[in-house]
């Protein structure tokens, strides 16, 4: 999982980056953390290893499963698990 924290020392002029291309697309392979391309001083693109960007598609989906169920107790609509232990409990 890609971990947020202060970017500092991730962040690369785009120039840096066409002359270190190789060196960096291996840095990128070994590490899970984003590298933050800067053009004229200001951030221009973001770029992940493929395992991290998989594993950040895969938690997205995840969280689009799981949001609705969850909005769902928190309406009310559906019990939550606390919800099914209680009523499992008072039948015994």
């Amino acid at each position: 999982m890609i971990r947020l924290r202060q970017l500092k020392n991730d962040i690369l002029p785009i120039t840096a980056f066409r002359t270190q291309l190789v060196s960096i697309l291996k840095r990128l392979e070994g590490h899970k953390t984003p590298l933050v391309l800067t053009h004229n001083g200001r951030a221009a693109a973001v770029l992940l290893s493929v395992e991290a960007y998989e594993q950040m598609v895969e938690n997205l989906e995840v969280a689009k499963a799981t949001i609705p169920s969850m909005m769902a107790v928190i309406k009310g609509e559906v019990e939550g698990i606390e919800g099914a232990k209680i009523k499992k409990e008072a039948k015994k």
